[in-house]
Order: structure tokens, then C-alpha cells, then sequence
């Protein structure tokens, strides 16, 4: 079921938000020039109007696929291997050879547990039965099947105990592995720069990157938020995430149940919806009041070149 589910794709694309009005009016407001009967922006058949607050690169631009020409919403990455992108990729399985995303999770959920009572069920009966493995040959000694069979069963339970830590993790939080991965790498940078001391990492695997590299990285690899201003109209304000907020955390109960969720959208408008809606309140409350108390920087103050299509 694994391979007959697949790891899905994402049955819309989405064009990119209209952002371009937003971008002019934040040079305008830094340059106290911006008149609040500025529109939001200017509609265009070509784009599409932005939620409320969307995940987004440094400068404030949501992540795009050029291959699928569309906004990787619903948290997706593209597969080279399957020539689309895929929602919720949590990661890519080397032992059954396939990408494990939301629309397959389930099931390999599933995998994993019927393996685990596999597991179980081969100790129980080895130990059930350990007079007669004993008594092998005309020694008291155990059979060699014996010890191998359980050589091996604590080296696969060893490893299916790193995925339920992996799948808590998951559940606890809302995220993916590669949510992890990428705040894992934002910590491993923030340190380097910030931390006077080497960690372990460094002194195993050394690199050669100086502090404008490493500081290039840590952009590169931190999270980051394009908002509303609440305050502010028609401005939109670009905010780092510090690599302590899980924004899809709703808890753990509603987590875990939105694994299990499929969606059928017919329209872009619709997914552009569902992004908002994927962010939790409490994320949601704390991004307001940062941006409130004058974190982040305004959209249009980085140099970039607008959105196009």
C-alpha cells in the first residue's frame, strides 16, 4: 500500500502571490512617502492574492518550484526522481526505496508497527523456548541460529526505536524530518557564529568556511515568516523564526490526526486558504506580537527584484 498510495502530489498549482503593490509600498514606508489609500496591490490574472502570513525565504519571497512552475505550498519539495513536488515530504526511505510523504505516512506508519510485533514476537518465542535452545548438542550451549536470530533482532529493533523517536518527534511537533534537518543545520550555523566554544561537530568534521560564509548559511538555513502588518495598513513584514517555534504545532492529539488528513483541492484559491489555516494560534499570536514590538523587517527594504511570473 505503501507504493499503490504513493507519496502524492500536489493536484494544484499555485501561481505566485501578488506581492509586487506590497514590495513598492514598503520602500514607500520606509521613505515615509506611502499614502494609506494605497491599494494592496493591483490585480493580475497572473498571480494570485497572498495569505495572511505564508513561510518564506530572507527577503520575503515564498519558495518556488521552476520545474513545476508553481509556490511549493502544504510544505512541499521537489522529487528529481518523480518529476513533481510532493506535500508534506517527510523523507526518503532507504530500505523500502520509495519517498515517505503525508499521502503514504500512514501506511508506513503501519509498516513500521507490524515489523515491531514482528520483533516482539521473535524474542517471546526465543525465550519461551530457551531450555531447548540450551540444551543443543550434548553441551549445555546455545544453538548459533539462536544467537545470530538474535544478533539480528536487536540491530533491527535498535533501528525501528530510532523511528518511533522520530515518529514522537514528528507527532509532538507537526513537522517533517526535513523541518528537523533544516533546524538542525540554522542551530549548527547559529552556533559557529555566536558561540565562542567548538562543538563536537566541528572538532569530528571541520570545515573550511569563514564568518561571511557561515553567516550566509545561517540565512540561508533559518526560517523565516512573511506577515501582514497588524498595524500597518497594506505593508507586510518579514520575521525570522527562532529555531524554538513550531508553527503547525496545534497539539499533540490534533497533530497526530492531521497525518491522517487528505485533501482534495480544485482550486489555487483553495490551497492558499488551507496555508493558513495549516499555522497554529498560538504561532500565529506570537508573530503578531513580534511584529508588534518591531521585530523583522519591512517587505521591500531587501534589495530583491519583485515577484514575476
Amino acid at each position: 500500500m505503501i507504493f499503490l498510495k504513493g507519496p502524492g502530489s500536489i493536484s494544484v498549482k499555485v501561481p505566485p502571490y501578488n506581492l509586487n503593490k506590497y514590495y513598492s509600498n514598503g520602500q514607500l514606508y520606509l521613505q515615509n512617502k506611502l499614502d494609506p489609500k494605497e491599494p494592496e496591490s493591483i490585480p493580475d490574472p497572473d498571480f494570485i492574492d497572498p495569505p495572511q502570513l505564508f513561510l518564506c525565504n530572507s527577503v520575503g519571497l515564498p519558495f518556488w518550484c521552476s520545474n513545476c512552475r508553481s509556490i511549493k505550498t502544504q510544505r512541499a519539495h521537489h522529487s528529481s526522481k518523480l518529476g513533481h513536488c510532493i506535500p508534506k515530504f517527510d523523507h526518503y526511505c532507504l530500505y523500502i526505496g520509495t519517498i515517505i510523504a503525508q499521502n503514504n505516512f500512514t501506511w508506513f506508519l503501519c509498516f513500521v508497527m507490524c515489523f515491531e510485533v514482528l520483533f516482539i514476537y521473535i524474542y517471546v518465542a526465543t525465550f519461551a523456548n530457551s531450555r531447548s535452545v540450551l540444551n543443543y548438542g550434548s553441551e549445555n550451549t546455545l544453538h548459533p541460529a539462536a544467537i545470530i536470530m538474535v544478533a539480528c533482532n536487536g540491530f533491527f529493533s535498535l533501528m525501528l526505536l530510532a523511528l518511533n523517536f522520530s515518529f514522537a518527534r514528528v507527532f509532538k511537533f507537526n513537522e517533517t524530518s526535513v523541518d528537523f534537518l533544516q533546524i538542525g543545520k540554522a542551530k549548527q550555523y547559529r552556533f559557529k557564529l555566536y558561540s565562542k566554544r567548538k562543538s563536537l561537530r566541528d572538532f569530528l568534521f571541520p570545515t573550511k568556511l569563514n564568518r561571511d560564509q557561515t553567516y550566509a548559511q545561517f540565512i540561508n538555513t533559518q526560517r523565516y515568516v512573511n506577515v501582514e502588518h497588524p498595524d500597518q495598513l497594506n505593508i507586510r513584514v518579514v520575521l525570522p523564526l527562532p529555531e524554538n517555534q513550531h508553527p503547525f504545532n496545534k497539539g499533540r492529539w490534533e497533530n497526530f490526526i492531521d497525518w491522517f488528513r487528505k485533501y482534495d483541492f480544485q482550486t489555487a484559491e483553495e490551497v492558499v486558504v488551507h496555508e493558513e489555516t495549516t499555522f497554529s494560534n498560538t504561532f500565529k499570536s506570537w508573530v503578531f506580537q513580534q511584529v508588534k514590538a518591531g521585530e523583522g523587517h519591512i517587505f521591500g527594504s531587501a534589495d530583491i527584484t519583485p515577484v514575476t511570473v
